[in-house]
């Protein structure tokens, strides 16, 4: 089993996201694809900004799914579990 933490992490609400790719959004109003990571330590949605396209604003998405990947690994004792995360985000294993 794994902490809740990580369990909310790797969640990607595939049936409410829609048609766009994961972490992307579409703004209507401005018409701009917007993209947005939840932040596993403080439970909040960051912003990450508006792309003219739907690819550009998932690269930003996991970019920063990267970064608090890393930052979960850090804390996780489980090397199990953190080859898991870093190998799911297509991160280098550690040796």
């Amino acid at each position: 089993f794994v902490s809740k933490q990580i369990n909310m992490f790797i969640i990607e609400s595939d049936n409410s996201r829609g048609s766009t790719p994961i972490g992307v959004s579409f703004d209507k109003k401005n018409k701009r694809f917007v993209a947005h990571c939840s932040n596993p330590f403080t439970c909040t949605q960051e912003y990450l900004g508006g792309f003219a396209d739907a690819q550009s604003a998932h690269n930003a998405w996991l970019y920063k799914k990267r970064q608090h990947c890393v930052e979960i690994c850090k804390q996780e004792k489980d090397i199990r579990i953190i080859t898991a995360l870093l190998n799911r985000y297509g991160l280098q294993s550690p040796a």
